[in-house]
């Protein structure tokens, strides 16, 4: 057979083109972004959040610091550093063993480089979802302060509170470290290095997006705890499921990205990547548990809600019958029938923030992205 024919000439061609492949890897994403960006702009899409954070006093996500001049540039900027970070290094990461791990070796390094923008670009964008957002919460839950500002203010600032930022960017580094040292390798010393040297920063930044992610969970916790006020619609407590389900998208797609690497990585080795077991799994874990542990309070307080309109509607219903039972007034009966069906529209408000569809969604985005642990542990056990 000729050409790509058949997967062992597919395979001697990657091998032979790695090194090229490798280089443009890292570029994909920023190729990817410039193309929605111009697809935004030719079909006259606004392309920016409303900037809420200055009339809500929301802070600003740090990761934006970094700008090519105008306001969408944080994303571009740390992708065009994850793109020239892989370009660079890829030369240096040189297999010693035989070309057949040439194509794994330089792909998972790819990768990973990849990452280092890819994380911090998805969090920009992620965090303006939320931020434009943040105002719809006025319409549906009832801040104890009177003042969803306030509250968002001292949540958000909890949310960037660096301590915390700090210790799940060491310890992921510290993991990242152990990996490197420990993984099976065919790379030159001179290419554990270099990759050693991009890899260290990316999982660093994936330590802080954990960090972020376990803290989102307990921010929605939080809110779900307040008393609702509205259930239903685009403004009600059903638009928590929405915006929850992006962001966890987004986290379980960054989440793939890096155990994919796994499967390139010491390709042939019957070893186990320790980082993939200490820092994978635990990630695996919060994001099957979060989607739906994170909305707990807010489905409790949903049920609350209806069984408190409900109990409220009894009553009038109960009042109105009995003085239609002495028939002095003529418009009870129209009034009893209004009462009626506005229990049976009450009666069928939702009592989860998500539908079934975002839930099968979010798990089906989740189990995916684990895949590649999966398939990476039964592959070496």
């Amino acid at each position: 057979m000729t050409g790509f024919g058949s997967a062992e000439t597919l395979s001697r061609w990657l091998d032979a083109h790695a090194l090229a492949v490798s280089f443009l890897i890292p570029w994909l994403p920023v190729v990817s972004f410039g193309a929605i960006r111009l697809c935004q702009r030719w079909l006259g899409r606004q392309t920016e959040a409303a900037d809420d954070a200055s009339r809500f006093a929301i802070p600003r996500n740090p990761f934006e610091t970094l700008r090519l001049g105008h306001p969408g540039s944080p994303c571009l900027a740390w992708l065009m550093i994850g793109a020239i970070v892989g370009s660079a290094s890829a030369p240096f990461v040189q297999p010693t063993v035989p070309a057949s791990s040439a194509w794994n070796e330089r792909v998972g390094h790819a990768l990973v480089a990849a990452g280092l923008g890819l994380v911090p670009a998805t969090i920009i964008l992620l965090y303006r979802t939320l931020v434009a957002w943040v105002p719809v919460t006025a319409h549906f839950v009832g801040f104890a302060s009177g003042d969803a500002r306030a509250w968002w203010n001292r949540e958000l600032h909890l949310l960037w509170k660096r301590p915390g930022l700090v210790l799940g960017g060491v310890v992921a580094t510290l993991l990242a470290v152990v990996g490197c040292l420990q993984r099976p390798s065919g790379l030159s010393l001179l290419g554990r290095v270099v990759n050693g040297v991009v890899t260290t920063p990316s999982v660093a930044i994936v330590g802080i997006a954990l960090v972020l992610l376990t803290r989102l969970t307990l921010l929605v916790v939080r809110l779900g705890r307040l008393e609702l006020t509205h259930l239903d619609g685009p403004r009600g407590a059903v638009s928590v499921g929405g915006v929850v389900l992006r962001i966890w998208f987004g986290a379980t797609l960054l989440y793939a990205l890096y155990t994919s690497t796994a499967l390139f990585y010491g390709r042939g080795h019957p070893a186990r990547d320790p980082a993939l077991l200490l820092l994978g799994l635990p990630a695996g874990l919060i994001l099957l548990a979060g989607f739906v542990g994170c909305q707990w309070t807010l489905h409790r307080g949903m049920v609350e809600h209806k069984r408190r309109r409900l109990l409220e509607l009894d009553q009038k219903i109960g009042e109105l019958e009995t003085r239609l039972d002495g028939g002095t007034e003529p418009d009870l009966l129209e009034r009893c029938e209004t009462m009626y069906t506005r229990r049976d529209r009450i009666s069928q408000l939702p009592e989860w923030p998500y539908s079934g569809g975002q839930l099968l969604v979010a798990f089906g985005s989740t189990l995916f992205s684990m895949a590649p642990t999966v398939l990476d542990l039964l592959s070496k056990s």
